[in-house]
C-alpha cells in the first residue's frame, strides 16, 4: 500500500476502503504505517459506521486507543451510544479516562444504559457499575426508562421471530433469550418501577 502510494480512503467495488479492511482484520502494524494517510477519521462507511466504531466492533484495542487519541476525532461521546462499545471490558476501560462524565444523552435523550441493555446479559458485567454513574431512572424522548426500552426490544424481536421476518432463526432466537435474561437484572437494579 505504501510502496505504491495507494489511496487507503478510496472505496472498492464492495464500497469498503483499504483502511476499513485493515481495521476489520486488526492489522495493527499496517494501520500504524497508513494512519497518517486517513483523510477523515469521522467519515461513516456504507453501513453507517465510523472507523472508531469499526475498531470497537472488531475489538481492535490498539486501533481504538489510537483513534480515541486522534486530535481530529469529533463527537467522541457518540461512542457511548454504540451498543458494541459495551461488549468488551478492555475497550470500555480505554474509555474511562477519556470522559469527564458518562451521563450525556443522544438525540433520542437516551444515556449509555439504554445501549448497554440492548446487548442483554452479554453486557451485564458493565451494567451494575454504570447504574452507579448514570441515572438508572432516566427517561428517553418516548417516555421509556431502560426497562421499558428493553421490553420494547424484546417484543419487537419476538414479533419478528413469530412472523418469520428474521434472517437467521436460531441466531435471533438466542438473541431473544439473551435479552429476556436481562429483564430481571434490570428490574432488580433499583430502577423505579412505579
Amino acid at each position: 500500500l505504501i510502496k505504491y502510494n495507494v489511496d487507503v480512503n478510496k472505496l472498492d467495488y464492495d464500497k469498503t476502503s483499504a483502511v476499513e479492511y485493515i481495521i476489520e482484520n486488526n492489522l495493527i502494524d499496517v494501520y500504524k504505517k497508513i494512519k497518517n494517510k486517513i483523510t477523515d477519521v469521522n467519515k461513516k462507511n456504507h453501513q453507517g459506521l465510523t472507523l472508531l466504531q469499526l475498531a470497537i466492533k472488531n475489538k481492535s484495542i490498539e486501533i481504538v486507543q489510537d483513534l480515541l487519541d486522534n486530535k481530529d476525532l469529533e463527537n467522541k461521546e457518540d461512542i457511548l451510544f454504540y451498543n458494541e462499545t459495551f461488549l468488551d471490558e478492555k475497550i470500555f476501560k480505554l474509555l474511562i479516562p477519556r470522559f469527564d462524565k458518562f451521563s450525556v444523552e443522544d438525540e433520542q435523550q437516551r444515556n449509555a444504559l439504554f445501549y448497554i441493555v440492548e446487548n442483554g446479559v452479554k453486557s451485564k458485567k458493565l451494567f451494575a457499575p454504570f447504574t452507579q454513574i448514570v441515572d438508572i431512572n432516566h427517561v428517553d424522548e418516548k417516555g421509556n426508562n431502560i426497562l421499558l426500552h428493553l421490553l420494547s426490544i424484546v417484543l419487537e424481536k419476538e414479533y419478528k421471530i413469530e412472523n418469520d421476518i428474521v434472517e437467521d432463526f436460531e441466531e435471533d432466537s438466542k438473541e431473544l433469550e439473551n435479552l429476556i435474561a436481562m429483564i430481571p437484572i434490570v428490574a432488580n437494579s433499583g430502577i423505579d418501577l412505579e
